[in-house]
């Protein structure tokens, strides 16, 4: 029989949502869609930065803004949106400079404790940071790590996007790791409806991402990028993304796209043939950037250093290339790697998420 739908209504929180730039807030405005359209669980947001600039509603969804990063202001705004479920998208820079949003643990808990019926769900996307003794991050590392274990003992649902970061969560307040859901992210920019042929697509590489992260592509990786060109028969790097300072110097051509909207992102990432990125392997789970390449079936090309160990299933030679001098006969593999990145993606992308996620929302009514 087909499952009933039931309406409800919950407050996800973000630090902020379009039109600023931000991974956290595109994942939370997709899976806001996906609940509505699939499961008739209607979102409302509440915007965590006093700054954030925007409309009133976005596709739809009715979005506040606290007033202060302050616990009274926090409970006054959830009083005003008036759910019972609050899935918050946690990650400690987003609501404070240092990382450090003591006043959104303080409000949760006093909300939590107005009513029985009040429940909360936390997505990890980012746990704490770790730094050396001269970086400010090294002294506030002990005050994030206790926010986190606050907030997951607040919580009664807990997701984060890495087996590592939910091994952390469960260790941290003393509980099975089955009491963490690994949701490694899904592509924000769509997704391919089905695998299609590698050899149908245009020699294109796609280099993709923020600024900082391309221009450490093509400055300390630029040997790399220009060997996989050379592998898979590449004739064209597609750059998609802020403008860079200076213009790479490649071996190939080069079109460098600006920043695009994420329906033209997906019609590039449709034709194209391989993906470069220099994200650490062992963290691939959290890179929505990996998540793009592989909702698209194109095939992860990296450098070949970059192979470190990664508890979420994924392995150089099936899921991704790393490519260095001795690479050889790589390009018979292709198609194979492309469509094992592709399945691996399949297994938590969008559709199947959005049932993760009403399944704890319906468990928490």
């Amino acid at each position: 029989a087909e499952k009933q739908l039931m309406p409800a209504k919950i407050i996800q929180i973000v630090p902020r949502l379009a039109p600023s730039i931000g991974g956290v807030g595109d994942y939370a405005a997709l899976l806001a869609r996906q609940l509505r359209d699939g499961h008739a669980i209607q979102s409302a947001f509440l915007i965590g930065d006093p700054a954030w600039q925007g409309a009133a509603r976005l596709d739809g969804f009715m979005i506040e803004r606290i007033a202060g990063q302050q616990a009274n202001l926090l409970e006054r705004s959830l009083k005003n949106l008036d759910a019972s479920i609050v899935l918050l998208h946690y990650v400690g820079y987003g609501y404070q400079k240092r990382g450090c949003p003591i006043w959104l643990l303080r409000g949760l808990q006093s909300w939590k404790r107005q009513s029985p019926r009040h429940r909360l769900i936390v997505m990890f996307h980012e746990l704490f940071a770790t730094g050396l003794p001269w970086q400010s991050s090294f002294w506030s590392a002990p005050l994030q790590r206790s926010l986190t274990k606050a907030l997951a003992l607040l919580s009664d649902a807990r997701l984060t996007n890495l087996t590592g970061s939910g091994e952390i969560i469960a260790r941290l307040i003393g509980q099975p790791t089955s009491s963490v859901q690994v949701l490694p992210v899904f592509s924000t920019v769509g997704e391919a409806s089905a695998e299609e042929n590698l050899n149908a697509r245009k020699p294109h590489m796609i280099v993709f991402g923020s600024a900082s992260w391309r221009r450490q592509a093509y400055r300390s990786h630029g040997e790399s990028l220009a060997r996989a060109c050379a592998t898979l028969g590449i004739e064209t790097v597609v750059d998609i993304g802020a403008p860079l300072n200076e213009t790479p110097r490649l071996p190939v051509a080069l079109r460098q796209t600006g920043v695009l909207s994420a329906l033209a992102i997906s019609r590039e990432l449709r034709c194209a043939r391989a993906g470069f990125f220099t994200y650490p392997a062992p963290l691939l789970g959290k890179s929505t950037i990996f998540a793009a390449y592989t909702a698209y079936g194109l095939i992860p090309v990296t450098y070949g250093e970059n192979c470190g160990a990664n508890l979420d299933a994924l392995r150089p030679e099936e899921h991704f290339l790393a490519l260095d001098q001795t690479s050889h006969g790589v390009s018979q593999r292709c198609g194979a790697i492309a469509r094992g990145a592709q399945r691996w993606y399949a297994a938590h992308n969008l559709a199947k998420q959005g049932e993760l996620f009403a399944d704890c929302i319906e468990r928490a009514l």
